[in-house]
């Protein structure tokens, strides 16, 4: 029962996906962390089914309506599909972090600036500049035809996820409090557990994503990878760790720069 209740608290965290899920308890976090990536196999799965559908209905014609606006609205959904799951969650997280770093505060400043749920210009230009790359990545990963590169795309938001959730659980908090410290303070046995189910899951699904297309598969993989660790490096340097809002600036960033990898790999060495 702990490991359904987790999940449940995993899914009414970090989705808007329907839920069983009463008060929650510190034990019926316990491996939520390590359970988080299958949210994105729920995002992954469905952008998948979306792009195949959207390409046998474009690939159909319907009448009065022109291939362009078809394509146009295949993209735009496939962008806004993890916001309708997660809810946006990890967004909010990448607005207010943007607002933090660009600051010329101090550690206790920026992280004052994270707590503040005002947004600032910063948070807003850092959108537009992280939407205008994932639309256009998107763009060419749709448009591509190729199921390979729909399932690259998909698995990189459970590769983003697992990453995420290691580092949940293996960097250090900057704040000791809040909520990621709440779903990460956990027994060295429920670390130790988080950890092994988190790498399994990023090896599982870097191999999944290298055996669909080798040469597209190393891109999207390498480029998560190498966001991880620059995540990290950032976070420590200037904030002393890690917090929930730094979360999901990490998965917004690591998703996105995997898609315009993937995209930029396909246009040219293997289109």
């Amino acid at each position: 029962m702990t490991w359904i209740r987790s999940l449940c608290t995993a899914f009414a965290m970090y989705s808007r996906l329907p839920v069983p899920c009463g008060n929650w308890k510190k034990e019926d976090m316990q491996y939520s962390i390590g359970l988080f990536p299958l949210v994105g196999v729920v995002v992954g799965a469905l952008e998948y089914i979306w792009m195949y559908g959207a390409q046998r209905v474009s690939a159909g014609g319907l009448q009065g309506i022109s291939p362009t606006a078809l394509f146009l609205a295949q993209v735009l959904i496939a962008c806004i599909i993890p916001v309708l799951v997660t809810g946006g969650i990890h967004v909010d997280g990448f607005m207010d972090t943007s607002d933090a770093l660009s600051s010329w505060g101090d550690r206790a400043k920026k992280l004052e600036i994270l707590s503040d749920p005002h947004i600032g210009a910063f948070s807003v230009i850092s959108l537009m500049t992280l939407a205008a790359f994932w639309i256009a990545a998107v763009a060419v990963i749709a448009g591509s035809g190729d199921a390979r590169c729909w399932g690259i795309f998909g698995l990189e938001f459970v590769l983003a996820r697992a990453l995420s959730g290691l580092a949940a659980v293996r960097f250090q908090n900057a704040r000791g409090e809040g909520t990621l410290w709440a779903f990460t303070d956990l027994p060295a046995s429920a670390r130790r557990i988080n950890t092994i189910l988190l790498t399994v899951v990023a090896v599982l699904s870097s191999a999944g994503i290298l055996a669909l297309h080798p040469i597209c598969g190393c891109a999207a993989a390498g480029m998560s990878v190498m966001i991880w660790g620059l995540y990290r490096r950032r976070a420590y340097r200037d904030l002393g760790g890690i917090t929930g809002d730094l979360e999901g600036w990490f998965l917004c960033r690591c998703e996105v720069a995997a898609a315009c990898a993937l995209a930029v790999v396909y246009l040219f060495a293997v289109r």
